[in-house]
């Protein structure tokens, strides 16, 4: 049973076969659907009734992969983005059927290397638009924060796709609860049933969107903290969602921001422990100032604190002459060479992605200047301050 539409006229009950549409429901999500989101959607009693007793007797019926989608099916909190190309109606009318088709393919293609770089899954392709999940099937504790920052890079690669007009995009990205399960088996012409509100509302927060911009949740926004700049949208009605949902426009990475400092914006609870640990560097601190070199290296699992002790060492020490060079590595960009070094020389040298070669070439040389100086330069140093941004506070080192 394919047809949705079909089904429900079947029932007597055609007049909900928009409801449906609009919330993107198909024969994959059915098995899913409860009583409290088919009201959520607007069905009356009696037809919600209807409803749920012929889905229970539907699923039996199901085609052999049933029992798999059921004991599959899993409660998973996840981030979904979906990105849409803007006025793609217009660029079919105006295009040959076969160049427009060498747009499209270059468009998911592009998006495709972005997604999974950042260990996204592609659910499916809706004509002009891509549906992604972030957090499943393999969890990310920063799934949120890959979700934003593909949802930034499918941008700009949109914009590099050579076509015969520039093209533009639209994204949402929205993160809840969900019942998911692998449908499709990694196929995207074949979805992934996953069935929760965050759908529907990265959907229409895509819509929402401006050209060339990615809208997001407060659920998203909570999840990715300081690590982004944004501009709050407020609250907005999004239609088939029961409460308005704020939404928030990002605007790009604040790179100069760790993930400590991210995860941390808030005060800090005290240190419990560590006590021996903090010692020692406080130890090798003193060594290092009476010209004893110190090389430490700090391992451990995530989220055992390693950050946190570095930044208790750096509160400690604050008072005292130092300066502290931060170079720090993302998990989702371990197939950038020198990431954290391009990272960083693009932060102390002010550099703008849209700015052009001649002008990111002065700053470089501007930069780079400062290291010929007779004397090392200073955070007091006004040029110094000016060409590279130093922080006033040093940063953390991860």
């Amino acid at each position: 049973m394919r047809d949705v539409s079909a089904w429900l006229r079947g029932l007597g009950l055609g007049q909900y076969a928009s409801a449906f549409e609009d919330h993107q429901i198909d024969s994959d999500s059915l098995p899913y659907l409860t009583d409290s989101m088919l009201e959520r959607i607007g069905l009356p009693v009696g037809p919600r009734v209807k409803l749920l007793a012929a889905i229970s007797e539907l699923a039996p019926r199901q085609t052999g992969r049933d029992e798999r989608t059921q004991g599959g099916a899993e409660r998973r909190q996840i981030t979904v983005m979906f990105c849409d190309l803007v006025d793609s109606t217009r660029l079919a009318g105006s295009l040959d059927p076969e160049d427009f088709g060498r747009v499209m393919q270059s468009f998911q293609r592009a998006c495709g290397t972005i997604i999974e770089r950042h260990e996204g899954h592609i659910s499916q392709y809706r004509g002009d638009a891509i549906e992604a999940y972030f957090g499943w099937p393999a969890a990310y504790e920063d799934a949120s924060e890959r979700a934003v920052r593909a949802g930034l890079e499918v941008i700009e690669a949109t914009k590099a796709i050579t076509g015969p007009e520039p093209l533009q995009v639209r994204v949402g990205i929205s993160t809840g609860m969900v019942m998911v399960s692998e449908s499709g088996l990694g196929d995207p012409s074949k979805p992934s049933g996953a069935v929760g509100e965050a759908l529907h509302v990265a959907a229409r927060l895509q819509a929402l969107a401006v050209p060339n911009s990615v809208v997001i949740a407060e659920a998203t926004s909570r999840l990715i903290s300081a690590r982004f700049e944004r501009e709050d949208l407020g609250l907005q009605s999004l239609k088939g969602v029961a409460a308005p949902v704020r939404a928030f426009l990002v605007r790009h990475v604040r790179e100069d921001t760790s993930r400590f400092q991210a995860a941390h914006a808030a005060a800090l609870t005290p240190l419990v422990g560590r006590r021996t640990e903090l010692a020692f560097l406080q130890e090798r601190w003193r060594d290092a100032k009476d010209g004893e070199g110190q090389t430490i290296c700090i391992s451990g699992m995530a989220g055992i604190g390693k950050s946190r002790i570095i930044h208790e060492l750096e509160e400690r020490i604050k008072s005292e002459p130092h300066f502290t060079l931060s170079l720090q590595c993302l998990p989702h960009c371990m197939q950038s060479p020198l990431f954290p070094v391009i990272q960083q020389i693009e932060r102390l040298a002010d550099l703008a992605s849209e700015e052009s070669d001649v002008v990111k070439l002065q700053k470089l040389e501007k930069l780079l200047s400062l290291a010929t100086r007779a004397e090392c330069p200073t955070e007091e140093d006004p040029d110094f301050v000016r060409a590279g941004r130093v922080p006033a506070r040093p940063a953390s080192s991860e």
